[in-house]
């Protein structure tokens, strides 16, 4: 499929240079891409990201890749040869934005640190995105986002009191240090061309800090002494809160934890005696007598299909949702009204459903414009008609492995 470059998008004219591998700084890049950011992602030509053969494929096609290499054009590059930081200099000179997702001094070794590439382009943001950020004891460490859901406290309170900590099925501490990082990146490019110093900077991200500003547990210690605990799905701020499973075995989910709701949940549970039960009138109640609770609503539920959980609610104007897995989430009518998840070309598998852009700008929508390409697939377009190499030149620097 032929890149669309419209000039719509809120983001156009903005150019990334991402030098990045799995998750956080490849998604940094993709987001931003979406909203119209030119992005050229740069693979070492030997192994390329290693996200291309991360997951499942289909007819030699990786599927994850389709979605995180979104929107890129991709060019191979070896940083650790003297040409091809040369090549990096060059591509970083008319760049705005560096993403650089290399442990932190790696770069720096090759001449292509904040402090080398400012020389040449002072205008230059470069976010660092690492395992624990550069600088600290453990800075040189490497660092991935299974060892920052461990760190921040996340394993440590996700799952159930009898069973070991629990780690996330995604790449959770990766993604949102992605969006911390992207933030900080437009908020430098607000300060450099909305305030006009005209000046980039340097950004530092961490895996270990994001997730744990979501971890008011940690003030509770500091105040209290309280340390948080494994407990399933229940939460010491209120509840009633969990997952439950309905008379024709699917699993449905919700929180009562503001005093109405709960109130309202009570009401359709058990009318006024549960309402008025002492147990559960206050949410410290509710949380101390959660098991007694649980085997109530559990029950009622248990006793019920699902649709009739589901309009009872509704009718009850109490939140619940079911717990879906993937089929389902493709089947779901808001799912489907929103075009959350959309089909897009492909060369080979003909079409691929991938999410769709998540924030929705009403004037000017981001949008998905093509799905990840293949190794080097730009190295015509960016090194010839871009920076002017030859033809001849470009032969010589494949030959050399340089590209």
């Amino acid at each position: 499929m032929e890149p669309d470059r419209s000039q719509s998008l809120p983001l156009s004219g903005l150019k990334i240079l991402e030098a990045a591998t799995i998750i956080g700084g490849p998604m940094i890049a993709a987001v931003l891409s979406d909203y119209g950011a030119d992005v050229i992602k740069v693979e070492d030509p030997g192994a390329g990201d290693p996200q291309r053969n991360v997951g499942p494929k289909k007819e030699g096609v990786p599927i994850w890749w389709q979605i995180s290499g979104r929107n890129k054009r991709c060019v191979t590059l070896n940083l650790r040869h003297a040409k091809g930081q040369e090549i990096f200099r060059k591509l970083a000179s008319e760049a705005d934005v560096v993403v650089n997702g290399f442990r932190p001094g790696r770069i720096e070794k090759w001449g292509l640190g904040y402090e080398d590439l400012r020389k040449i382009n002072p205008r230059i943001i470069m976010v660092h995105i690492s395992g624990f950020g550069q600088t600290g004891p453990y800075a040189h460490r490497p660092g991935y986002g299974t060892l920052a859901e461990a760190m921040c406290g996340f394993a440590y309170t996700n799952g159930h009191a009898d069973r070991p900590p629990c780690l996330p099925q995604m790449g959770l501490a990766d993604s949102v240090a992605a969006l911390y990082a992207m933030n900080a990146v437009l908020t430098a490019v607000y300060e450099r061309d909305v305030k006009k110093s005209g000046l980039g900077q340097s950004i530092d991200v961490s895996l270990i800090e994001p997730l744990l500003t979501f971890n008011a547990q940690v003030t509770y210690y500091d105040q209290l002494g309280i340390i948080a605990q494994r407990s399933g799905s229940r939460t010491p701020e209120g509840g009633p809160r969990g997952t439950y499973l309905t008379a024709d075995d699917q699993w449905v989910a919700f929180a009562g934890s503001s005093p109405s709701t709960a109130k309202r949940i009570l009401n359709l549970i058990g009318g006024k005696a549960l309402v008025e039960d002492e147990r559960f009138v206050t949410n410290p109640g509710r949380v101390k007598h959660a098991d007694a609770l649980d085997k109530i609503i559990g029950a009622w539920i248990r006793a019920r299909p699902i649709a009739e959980v589901l309009r009872a609610f509704e009718e009850a104007d109490a939140p619940i949702a079911p717990v879906y897995d993937s089929k389902q989430i493709l089947e779901d009518p808001q799912y489907i009204a929103r075009e959350t998840m959309i089909p897009m070309p492909h060369p080979v598998l003909g079409q691929i459903k991938v999410p769709n852009v998540v924030a929705r700008l009403s004037r000017t929508p981001g949008r998905i414009r093509w799905l990840g390409p293949d190794m080097g697939a730009h190295n015509d377009e960016v090194y010839r008609e871009q920076l002017g190499y030859s033809p001849e030149e470009l032969q010589e620097l494949k030959k050399d492995g340089v590209i």
